[in-house]
């Protein structure tokens, strides 16, 4: 199965090469009011996913996607052609995927954990019910480690999620981590030592946002083919 994975569109809602599933993981609305974010979706993002190139669309929300969480009532899912997820699976072509856009604590933005101990301890809850089976999980956010420094005033600082790492390996059958969010970690990456588990930040645009990304494309099991 070829597999196109997008994350961090802001808006922009570029061509597809042929394939059988685009994955987004989240950050998909342009930097709009709330009130508009809702009739967004329900037009530009929904023609768009009719255009698509494939049968199967799987998306997530990101922490700019505040219709998701504070006006979800507003979106007309029936417009929409693909399968949102959160905190819940699907399955498509015999693949099954688990899909959530909570991330660590993150300038208090949609979807995020709580600060401090307590955010760890609800990620924790949250991973634990990831099923055994699963074989993709998407999220919004990086694995610890993996794509995710960000620059801070006291230097590097790793904003991946190490409880969550720890939950992918330990998946017998899950090979692939899709995410985005910190726009500095684009690519893809083995989680070492395992030959067998990769993580792929597909963030659309650099931290500058100009001169999108083209989308990475994976064929299922893993073979990387990116760039398009």
């Amino acid at each position: 199965m070829k597999i196109c994975c997008y994350v961090d569109l802001h808006g922009d809602l570029p061509e597809t090469p042929n394939c059988d599933l685009v994955i987004v993981a989240g950050d998909i609305a342009p930097s709009i009011k709330l009130e508009y974010q809702s009739d967004w979706f329900n037009t530009d993002f929904a023609d768009w996913t009719h255009s698509l190139p494939c049968e199967d669309l799987v998306f997530i929300a990101g922490n700019h996607d505040w219709a998701f969480e504070k006006t979800l009532e507003m979106i007309d899912f029936d417009c929409i052609k693909g399968t949102y997820l959160y905190n819940s699976s699907t399955e498509v072509k015999g693949i099954k995927i688990w899909g959530s856009p909570w991330t660590l604590w993150f300038h208090d933005w949609a979807f995020n954990f709580s600060k401090g101990s307590a955010g760890l301890d609800e990620a924790e809850m949250l991973w634990n019910t990831i099923p055994d089976d699963t074989n993709i999980i998407v999220t919004h956010g990086p694995l610890f480690g993996h794509g995710d420094i960000v620059q801070r005033q006291e230097g590097s600082v790793n904003a991946g999620d190490e409880i969550l790492r720890e939950k992918f390996i330990s998946l017998p059958d899950c090979s692939l981590h899709i995410c985005g969010h910190i726009h500095e970690g684009h690519g893809e990456r083995r989680i070492y030592p395992y030959n067998d588990k990769w993580t792929i930040n597909a963030s659309h645009f650099h931290s500058n946002f100009v001169n999108p990304l083209p989308p990475i494309v994976i064929d299922y099991p893993i073979k990387l083919i990116s760039p398009w």
